[in-house]
């Protein structure tokens, strides 16, 4: 196929994805958290698969599909994803993305509204297809986007059908469903591949919600220029967009070349800190002046424009240092063609959308088909927005003619949030408005109650809202009162906003000089507050009603850290208000730990629990089989690597949905630290998929059941969750109830059971500095700090307290990368850390003795093999520990930074 004068035609991702699978087969295509999960080969077979278990599903009686169906994407970003959107395409369907992470409650709302024919990921009811109130039925089952592979239809989807159905919010009240065809998507991709100049050498890295289209471009560009996509898991504080340290760290990790980012993030990311990453794409709303120039001096830098009624974007530009602090448009892409109506920017081309869903009237206002000037009347889509001209007749956006607003980089429509206020409280009358404090928008909201009538609290309605509508359309205060009117009697918004603005309160005062140390955590709170917004800091506001987005609550965060108060910025945010922060810091410091006593009394109380032992065992057959909890964490991965290539046979139970994506796993690990991956495919090895977590204390539950009917003679217990940020509450599952039911289990063979604990249980104690013996217990009587030190401490109270059982209590340092390759996991804590430090140039003065206890993976590992075989020959103590003969200063390690090339200068504390 040829485009207009005779050039190829460019390539739908579907195409580009035939030949990559024919032209390099085994080059990566998606890789998630750093473990390669398809070559263009494994994709193209995973997309057939899909596709034909689809198309079975849309049309079972064979005959070719009459329109196009929907297909709805339950699914998080990720490989699975991807899957599942070219299989959707590749079976003549168009795709409807709803994200997991939206309220269950609008996600029912979207999937009444689009009733599609099949969904792919995980089940949601009422059933499919249903409009509110469904008659009573069986439930369509959902589709796994994992099956049996096949062959890739060789097919280009009609460029007239629709390609996806994407919800955004609605002026009327609810979301719009914009139906968006295949037709001008390959062109769009090929501009913006030519402007980013990828290639398929590249590695590129999926950031924003499946839910907005610029993950659309996102995909599309990688798949189309061959590039490896790579996606991450989300990590405590939620997606890398939300946390700068944290995608810092992925981009270098793995040397991504080229990045979709939300604009605000410019301002948070050094480029000299990223030296593989090339280039940069930014839209959705203007580029912060400073950020965009420094990124625009170092790296390509593409802006782009355009409503998700024009094809993901209509235009786009190569951001210059001295031109980045003004809105440009751009030039069009894909075909487009811009106009301006009366201030308005139009668009017209191939790009427009088919319409929207089910509201004929709407898609007639807003797709108009009008005389353009120059042949045959043309359709054109009013965007809204409201542009002007410069002096040479570059186009700059100047706001909107609507309602319509920019929350965190999300187009809001401020109506649809008053509707579901005044659903919450019937008969009421809502008002909703965006307010600027500190350089940020949030929105704000008054509800008029029915006189007489009892009226929900402005904390229930934010609550109720959480449940209904997207975190970014929740406004930040909301508050009971009448609202100002008009002569008309119509709401005065315009008179609401301005009575917002001027709040009463005295400014924070701000002294020249340094500022004095502040005695009461409150009073810091204030003056950190008042740094990152000129707003007025209020008792009865939350930090978003004062300007204070989620990056700024993570440099908050951190700035109390410095300090010693320990809140993270999800704990920030959450907060009601100025007023509960402050409560909370002037708690005693000491609240922020627990007391030991009650760990290892929750360790003992579980340890009665477990059942008597079946028989008395004092060793176990060193030849027979062994289960390993752990598999794939560093050291676990080494210790079965060793015992594969010794020929023991090995029961590894691996977190998986089923043995291929087990074994898939386990390739990719022993790939990344440098091991053997044929060892997997050995005869010794028998995988077990499942979730260590679902275990219950007593050794029941699925993978309980699965455990009691497999073989084994002992086990290495060497599974826990290295999260050191994570609450107790989150990790109890894995470090107490399943080693609980390890040791239900194990007392009910005879097992002997190796437990890999941590020199946490001491060092994260406010026990005086010195020594930890072995043959120490769980220290009594202390503080622990950090849920991961408390859920660890109580597992080990409970395997000591587990009499009648064969057990050693291995305590590790801090595991470290390979002596030999210096190969290391991902996040390894120390690689964090000097990353951190070489990144600064400095370390602060007086934390030359610094000291840890260092245990390197491949001597752990080691140590690890020699003990449980002690341990079944009946020779080992209760407790043993693996770290480095002695600690490890910071002092020594300052000379490798200066032979890196990155030597580090002390600095005064402060100014550290």
């Amino acid at each position: 196929m040829s485009a207009p004068g005779g050039a190829p035609a460019p390539l739908h991702p579907l195409e580009a994805l035939a030949r990559h699978a024919r032209d390099r087969p085994r080059a990566p295509a998606l890789v998630h958290g750093g473990l390669l999960v398809h070559d263009h080969a494994g994709l193209a077979a995973a997309v057939g698969g899909l596709a034909a278990r689809l198309s079975a599903r849309l049309s079972p009686s064979g005959h070719p599909l009459i329109g196009t169906p929907c297909v709805a994407l339950h699914l998080p970003r990720g490989p699975d994803w991807v899957v599942a959107l070219l299989a959707t395409w590749a079976a003549g369907a168009s795709a409807l993305p709803l994200d997991p992470a939206l309220p269950r409650a609008r996600r029912l709302e979207l999937l009444a509204r689009a009733a599609p024919a099949a969904l792919i990921g995980r089940p949601l009811v009422p059933p499919l297809g249903a409009r509110p109130d469904p008659p009573p039925g069986p439930r369509r089952p959902a589709l796994h986007p994992r099956g049996r592979p096949g062959p890739l239809p060789a097919v280009r989807p009609d460029p007239e059908a629709e390609a996806w159905l994407i919800f955004s919010s609605g002026s009327t009240g609810a979301p719009k469903g914009v139906r968006v065809p295949h037709r001008a998507y390959p062109a769009v991709l090929a501009d913006q591949l030519a402007a980013l100049d990828l290639g398929p050498d590249d590695r590129c890295l999926w950031l924003l919600s499946p839910q907005f289209d610029a993950s659309l471009s996102d995909v599309g560009v990688a798949l189309v220029a061959g590039a490896a996509l790579h996606t991450e898991p989300d990590g405590p504080r939620g997606g890398l967009a939300g946390d700068p340290a944290r995608l810092t760290e992925v981009l270098r990790a793995r040397e991504i070349t080229y990045v979709d980012l939300p604009p605000g993030l410019l301002d948070h990311l050094d480029p000299a800190a990223l030296p593989a990453l090339r280039a940069v794409l930014c839209g959705g709303e203007p580029l912060p002046a400073a950020g965009a120039a420094r990124w625009a001096a170092a790296r390509r830098l593409i802006g782009v424009y355009g409503p998700t009624e024009a094809t993901i974007c209509a235009s786009l530009w190569r951001a210059r240092p001295g031109a980045v602090d003004r809105p440009w448009i751009g030039e069009p892409v894909g075909g487009a063609r811009l106009r301006v109506v009366d201030g308005e920017l139009w668009i017209g081309g191939p790009g427009l959308a088919l319409g929207y869903l089910d509201d004929p009237a709407l898609s007639a206002a807003r797709f108009p088909t009008v005389d353009g000037g120059e042949g045959p009347p043309a359709r054109w889509h009013r965007t809204g927005d409201a542009v002007v001209e410069d002096a040479a007749g570059r186009l700059i956006f100047a706001g909107r003619i609507d309602r319509q607003v920019k929350i965190d980089g999300r187009l809001t429509c401020p109506e649809e949030v008053e509707r579901a206020l005044e659903a919450l409280a019937p008969g009421s009358r809502a008002a909703v408005a965006p307010v600027s404090a500190g350089g940020a928008l949030h929105l704000r909201a008054r509800i008029e109650p029915v006189p007489a009538a009892p009226a929900p609290t402005p904390a229930a309605l934010r609550e109720s809202l959480r449940r209904r509508l997207p975190a970014w359309m929740v406004p930040a205060v909301v508050e009971l009162g009448p609202l100002p009117r008009t002569p008309s009697g119509k709401v005065d918004l315009p008179g609401l906003i301005t009575a917002w603005s001027l709040d009463p309160g005295p400014a924070p005062s701000r002294r020249a000089g340094r500022p004095r140390p502040a005695a009461d955590p409150a009073d810091l709170l204030t003056r950190l507050v008042a740094a990152l917004s000129p707003a007025i800091p209020r008792e009865g506001l939350p930090l978003a009603a004062l300007g204070i987005d989620s990056l700024g609550a993570l440099r908050l965060s951190a700035a109390l850290a410095a300090a010693g108060h320990d809140l993270s910025p999800e704990q920030l945010r959450a907060a009601p208000d100025l007023a509960a922060l402050r409560a909370r810091l002037r708690r005693p410091a000491r609240a922020a730990g627990g007391p030991t006593d009650r760990w290892i009394a929750r360790g003992r109380a579980l340890a009665a629990a477990l059942p008597p032992p079946a028989r008395s065992a004092s060793t176990a057959d060193l030849d027979a089989p062994a289960l390993l909890t752990g598999a794939t964490g560093g050291l676990g991965a080494r210790v079965l690597a060793a015992r594969l290539a010794a020929g023991q046979p090995t029961l590894a139970l691996v977190r998986a949905a089923d043995l291929a994506h087990a074994k898939i796993r386990l390739h990719a690990v022993f790939s990344r630290y440098g091991l053997d991956p044929t060892l997997v495919d050995r005869p010794a090895l028998r995988v077990l998929p499942g979730d260590l977590r679902g275990l219950r204390a007593d050794g029941g539950g699925p993978v309980g059941r699965a455990l009691e009917g497999a073989a084994w003679a002992s086990a290495l217990h060497l599974a826990a969750d290295l999260n050191l940020s994570a609450a107790a509450r989150g990790l109890e599952g894995l470090h107490l109830r399943a080693t609980a039911g390890l040791l239900a289990l194990a007392l009910a063979r005879g097992a002997p059971l190796l437990h890999a604990s941590t020199l946490s249980v001491f060092v994260d104690t406010d026990l005086p500095p010195g020594e930890a013996r072995e043959d120490q217990p769980a220290p009594a009587g202390a503080r622990v700090f950090g849920g991961y030190a408390m859920t660890r401490l109580g597992a080990e109270a409970l395997v000591e307290a587990a009499d009648g059982l064969p057990r050693l209590i291995v305590r590790y340092g801090l595991l470290t990368g390979d002596r030999q390759t210096g190969r290391a996991a991902p996040a390894d804590w120390l690689s964090r850390v000097a990353r951190g430090l070489a990144a600064l140039g400095a370390f602060p003065a007086g934390a030359e003795g610094l000291c840890l206890d260092l245990s390197p993976a491949d001597e752990a590992a080691s140590a690890t093999i020699g003990l449980h075989a002690a341990l079944c020959r009946g020779q080992a103590p209760l407790r043993a520990h693996v770290a480095a003969p002695a600690p490890t200063p910071l002092a020594a390690l300052l000379p490798a930074f200066a032979a890196a090339g990155r030597p580090l200068r002390a600095e005064a504390p402060a100014a550290f």
